[in-house]
């Protein structure tokens, strides 16, 4: 019996006779692939430069490898990608299966401009062919190369939605959905699931079309009877459920979801991962930290158990949920490590699908956060100001994003009237979208630029509406996230709105940031007020300090602590310079941090 021929080989075939050495190569391609040992197969076809040898064995690899719900190693794609970048043009684009095989493998990680190529290639050839049987065999006989060209199209159409031209997309998915037969209904509902992201995150923005086309999709996925297709269609359509605002009906379909990867005697972990991200975020939207942040753990287990590329965007939203619940729990030992996780995967990621999940997960807005929080203004400030200075997506989504978290760097650095500019035009288009959970976001930030410009009208009238769209939901973090100066607007709103009868939600909210303050004093039970300070502030500047949290302007200030107002000012400027920060806002977030505004519980603003 002859012996294994081991990797070795390469290096002892090349060294010697160069005559002999792409024959050598050429038998032990042969022999591997007899003894189904793929990949060393290929590796010796390669360097026989035996292309379309080489072309077949990587088919033969792929094909199964696609026939898994999580495919390959990372180890394993990364050498498909070497191989295929080695292949020549003309033996890659005379296999149009094989190019749509690559493109769906390597869709996370491989460039635009090569996935194209492979499309490009594949729906000429596929396109050639079929307009040839037709001519020959009639209708008979193309469903295989008319499912083939659906599939390349439907990729292609996904393109054009990453990019925010969502009726080219659209358009392309339709066309495609007339070649998938009638019976292909898992791919006939992956279709239908990506038509749902052209309505809600390109030019479209529709958001109702987008959960209507969501609920199709997973009846469709339902009728296959294949939990992945089914837990995919769950998840995709709650991202549209949420940016309507609709919580409660975001988490019937997460809990739905995880019921069914629980149950099921399939493993669809990363699945399941995300599925229970999603519902993480809830929890924490209520106020519910503890369960949040266990379950945002778990669901990074799960999903970090699919060793793929494909499970990588999951593993990212998992982290932008961590990220997202250690900002509102004050854990930033925590947020830092989700946040640099989370850029350690961006790094793998096709450039427009790393965009896509900032913007579709809260990181975008929490990467701001994260710097705020930690102090450091000045990386926020960069990050704004390099945006303004570059070219922009052409996605629209991805923009207005960006332009909500340019608005948090406008707040903290004290500019309000330019933040109200840049969040007027999101508004409209949220606004115009139905896109209900970005508006409350919108009108809370607007409500807060408004209390800094002293038009306290505008203020409350504008976070009236926030309350008024976040109640029936029940949104709770939303505000209290924004710290000490909403907690004072809301004390106002309630004031005013109690003239009309009870504000049961407003008790809600207000009550939790006063549960967010015992939080803190508990959590940091032992450390006295300001000792992180080096020189600590005096009576009358933490009097002044608790005024400026209330958003009092100095006027109103020194006729409060029957004062001159020159001497509020000296004040005002004395706490900026201890606390080391430039503006009140900042001198707000700043004593947060060190529990200089804590109040015992119960206690508030007076209404």
């Amino acid at each position: 019996m002859r012996s294994s021929p081991k990797p070795s080989l390469i290096t002892s075939i090349q060294q010697l006779d160069p005559s002999r050495v792409p024959t050598l190569h050429v038998r032990a391609s042969q022999w591997y692939a007899e003894h189904n040992q793929t990949t060393e197969a290929i590796v010796h076809a390669l360097y026989a430069k035996e292309w379309s040898w080489a072309a077949d064995l990587i088919q033969q690899k792929l094909l199964p490898l696609m026939s898994l719900t999580w495919g390959a190693s990372k180890h394993v794609l990364i050498s498909i990608k070497e191989w295929l970048e080695q292949l020549p043009v003309e033996v890659m684009h005379a296999r149009p299966s094989l190019c749509l095989t690559s493109a769906l493998l390597l869709f996370q990680v491989a460039s635009d401009p090569l996935l194209e190529g492979w499309l490009d290639a594949a729906e000429a050839t596929l396109t050639a062919t079929l307009t040839t049987q037709m001519d020959e065999e009639g209708p008979s006989g193309m469903s295989i190369q008319e499912t083939l060209l659906a599939a390349v199209i439907c990729l292609r159409a996904v393109l054009r939605q990453m990019e925010g031209d969502g009726p080219a997309a659209l358009k392309l998915f339709q066309r495609a959905l007339t070649l998938i037969p009638p019976d292909n209904l898992t791919l006939r509902a992956q279709n239908i699931l990506c038509q749902t992201l052209a309505y809600f995150g390109t030019s479209v923005n529709d958001t109702v079309t987008a959960i209507e086309t969501g609920r199709q999709a997973i009846s469709l996925a339902q009728a296959t009877g294949q939990i992945g297709p089914i837990m995919a269609a769950m998840n995709v359509t709650v991202i549209h459920v949420l940016g309507a605002g609709q919580l409660h009906e975001a988490y019937r379909l997460t809990q739905q979801a995880i019921k069914l990867g629980k149950s099921s005697a399939e493993l669809m972990l990363p699945e399941l991962g995300w599925s229970e991200a999603f519902q993480a975020l809830i929890l924490c939207e209520w106020n519910k930290l503890e369960g949040a942040f266990a379950l945002a753990q778990e669901a990074l287990s799960h999903s970090q158990q699919g060793e793929s590329f494909v499970s990588l965007t999951y593993i990212a939203h998992g982290y932008a949920t961590l990220l997202h619940i250690a900002l509102s729990g004050g854990d930033l030992n925590v947020a830092q490590r989700a946040f640099q996780e989370f850029e350690r995967i961006g790094t793998q990621l096709n450039q427009n699908l790393y965009l896509q999940v900032r913007s579709r997960t809260t990181f975008t807005i929490d990467q701001v956060r994260f710097w705020l929080a930690s102090g450091d203004v000045d990386q926020a400030t960069t990050w704004g100001e390099d945006l303004n200075s570059t070219k922009r997506h052409t996605n629209p989504f991805f923009c207005e994003r960006e332009e909500v978290a340019c608005a948090h760097i406008l707040l903290a650095t004290d500019q309000s009237v330019l933040a109200l500019q840049r969040l007027k035009p999101v508004l409209q288009r949220a606004t115009a979208g139905q896109r209900w959970g970005d508006v409350i976001e919108i009108r809370i930030l607007q409500a807060l630029a408004y209390q800094m410009h002293h038009q306290e009208t505008q203020a409350l009238d504008t976070l009236s509406e926030a309350v008024r769209l976040a109640e029936p939901q029940g949104y709770i973090r939303s505000f209290v996230d924004e710290g000490a100066p909403m907690e004072a607007l809301l004390y106002h709103l309630r004031k005013q709105e109690r003239v009309h009868g009870p504000t049961p939600y407003l008790d809600t909210v207000i009550t939790a940031f006063q549960q967010e303050g015992t939080r803190h004093i508990h959590k940091n039970k032992g450390h006295s007020k300001g000792q992180a300070l080096p020189e600590p502030l005096s009576e009358r500047e933490l009097q002044v300090l608790q005024s400026l949290a209330r958003g009092v302007s100095n006027q109103d200030i020194a006729q409060e602590l029957v004062i001159a107002l020159d001497t509020v000012k000296r004040h005002v400027r004395h706490i900026l310079s201890k606390l080391g920060v430039q503006n009140r806002l900042q001198a707000v977030i700043q004593a947060q941090e060190l529990h200089l505004l804590d109040k015992e519980e119960g206690s508030g603003p007076s209404s």
